[in-house]
């Protein structure tokens, strides 16, 4: 055991008399913290710099009559996505979403319904019928793009669910 200690206060005596190797030594200590400090900024916040994302919004939606008052909740959707900032949400018609999604212009598409108010009024009948929207992906475009447009279509989902509740 004595002649370990002695072998290893013989080699940081030579280590630290030695310019190439105090060089070498200080990289090998360096080099990984700087990568892994580059690593974890650069994936820290994947979900921060969305607004780049385009996604596409259709509003079809005719809107109906509740109550003797005017309902149309894609138009109130429309409104609150346009003061959203959490992806980059492009209202358009039909036809211009179907070409930006084919041609690669557009991540995802999202379309709201002709009936969509009508169908949410149905809720307070006795046959209520489920609105639905139309959520088309362009996959091709990105491995990630989905994921991150799927959060979108949560976040569309919860406008919704936000402007029937109020």
């Amino acid at each position: 055991m004595k002649k370990i200690w002695t072998i290893f206060k013989t080699d940081l005596k030579n280590m630290t008399t030695n310019l190439p190797t105090i060089i070498i030594v200080l990289g090998l200590i360096i080099l990984p913290s700087l990568y892994a400090w580059f690593n974890i900024k650069a994936n820290w916040d994947p979900y921060g710099a969305t607004a780049g994302i385009k996604v596409a919004v259709v509003n079809e939606d005719e809107g109906t009559i509740l109550l003797g008052k005017e309902l149309n909740i894609g138009n109130e959707v429309v409104e609150e996505l346009r003061h959203s900032n959490k992806l980059g949400w492009v209202f358009t018609n039909a036809k211009g979403a179907d070409y930006g999604i084919r041609s690669g212009m557009y991540y995802a598409m999202i379309t709201i319904p002709k009936q969509f108010s009508s169908d949410l009024k149905t809720a307070t009948g006795p046959n209520p019928i489920r609105p639905t929207l139309e959520y088309v992906i362009n996959e091709k475009s990105n491995a990630i793009a989905p994921k991150i447009t799927a959060s979108g279509a949560n976040t569309l989902k919860a406008t919704i669910s936000e402007n029937i509740i109020t």
